[in-house]
């Protein structure tokens, strides 16, 4: 999907509502691997980056997504 297309609200809603559990699992299997912190908060910070976008529709540009 491209990131300049807005979810739909319906699959908003449903990412939204997924996005905890699948942080939650996605912190643990990182931690299961050993993956060092800095390393865990850039996989999370690329991800916030690109939900965001698939939210809002709009796509941010690199020195926004820092």
């Amino acid at each position: 999907m491209d990131a300049t297309h807005r979810l739909a609200p319906m699959n908003a809603q449903r990412l939204l509502a997924l996005l905890p559990g699948l942080l939650q699992r996605l912190r643990s299997g990182m931690a299961l691997i050993a993956l060092p912190a800095a390393e865990q908060q850039a996989v999370l910070d690329a991800l916030m980056v690109v939900h965001t976008e698939a939210l809002t529709g709009v796509r941010q540009n690199p020195t926004q997504a820092e």
